[in-house]
């Protein structure tokens, strides 16, 4: 059980980085792409 829960604790851990990691690039690639559009307007 121990093992389990610790194995459990560890890829939580690791969703929580691949989320913030993936909404953190949503974000980039949102401004980027406002960049583009600003620049393609002016």
């Amino acid at each position: 059980m121990k093992v389990m829960k610790a194995y459990i604790e560890k890829r939580g851990v690791f969703k929580t980085l691949y989320v913030d990691r993936a909404s953190i690039t949503m974000v980039q690639n949102a401004v980027t792409s406002r960049r583009c559009s600003e620049l393609v307007k002016s």
